[in-house]
């Protein structure tokens, strides 16, 4: 193998015009007085996102590939679950075209007309068996139903059979508080609510159900690396299960976490305490962390200390042993 350190971005996010086209008219997206041009979700501006220009930039930064998908809030502002399944198989297709277009650069994970459960496992199937997507995209929550309730066990029955990746990026919760209209919610609200995420499949026992499902996080898991010790401790609880507190350790520790936007002293510090480099995937968030942002992630991460073993890990054998369609995609000697 070259000695070239590879890097494979575990975080990007496509913005097809029909996704924006179905934000708009729908209401989803909205414009500030403040900024009249601009569209905004979740109080955060929606950036401006091309396949071309990205890889042109993608080559400047020396990424040699990235797994697309689809941020929040998905498809399921649509509430109509027709309309809904309708956009996640256009979005589905578009990024399958890119990814034929681009097999050495792009891939993807399937966005599903979740909440509805069959359209969902209909959706996994195509884009897994038609498409070959690296794997599956989902979210915190879907109207304030967390990934842990059993309402969402026949999908992930399907997925645990394949022995599928699952990408989960988090949303707001329903209801969603308001500190300050300053923040907008993936600030402060989409960490948590992937903690949130986390905790509702622990305390479910999830993971005994669904062994064989590798599940990636998305910002460093959130919250997780700093509660963790507290909700392994919790579950000993009779009231909470009263189940082991090294086997409710490892149910946590049995995920991955990506590192977009979470490449501070600190947040590194906890999750190479937590987990370690071995369930750590290098991320960036593109095109929500814009060039500025990125070279801040970038000299947090080599400012850090990771030894040269650790980065190759977390810059690609990590996300090559759970994505290993990739290695034949971009590994050619």
């Amino acid at each position: 193998m070259s000695k070239h350190v590879y890097t494979i971005d575990t975080h990007t996010h496509a913005l097809p015009n029909i996704m924006l086209e179905a934000l708009v008219t729908s209401g989803r997206a909205t414009r500030k007085d403040s900024d009249p041009t601009g569209l905004y979700v979740d109080g955060h501006l929606l950036p401006n996102f091309t396949v071309p220009s990205y890889l042109e930039n993608r080559e400047k930064w020396g990424y040699d590939y990235s797994v697309l998908s689809i941020t929040a809030p998905g498809v399921s502002f649509l509430n109509n679950v027709t309309e809904e399944r309708e956009l996640a198989r256009k979005i589905n297709d578009e990024m399958f075209d890119w990814t034929q277009k681009y097999p050495d650069k792009l891939g993807a994970f399937a966005c599903l007309p979740l909440p509805n459960i069959e359209a969902a496992i209909e959706e996994a199937r195509y884009c897994l068996d038609d498409l070959h997507f690296e794997g599956i995209g989902i979210f915190t929550n879907y109207e304030g139903r967390y990934i842990g309730d059993s309402y969402y066990d026949p999908l992930f029955e399907e997925l645990n059979r394949r022995k599928a990746t699952v990408f989960v990026h988090p949303v707001a919760p329903i209801p969603e508080p308001k500190i300050t209209e300053a923040i907008a919610s993936p600030i402060l609200e989409y960490p948590v609510d992937s903690t949130r995420a986390v905790a509702s499949l622990l305390f479910t026992q999830w993971r005994k159900r669904f062994p064989d499902i590798t599940m990636i996080f998305s910002h460093g898991g959130g919250f997780l690396p700093f509660l963790a010790h507290r909700l392994a401790f919790q579950t000993t609880e009779q009231f909470h299960g009263g189940w082991d507190y090294n086997e409710s350790f490892d149910v946590l520790k049995s995920f991955y976490f990506d590192l977009a936007g979470t490449t501070g002293e600190a947040q590194l510090a906890a999750l190479m305490s937590f987990v370690g480099p071995d369930r750590l995937l290098f991320a960036t968030d593109y095109p929500y962390y814009p060039e500025r942002l990125l070279q801040l992630q970038e000299d947090g991460f080599k400012s850090y200390g990771f030894t040269p073993e650790e980065v190759k890990k977390i810059r690609s054998e990590n996300a090559l042993a759970i994505l290993p369609t990739i290695k034949d995609k971009i590994i050619k000697d």
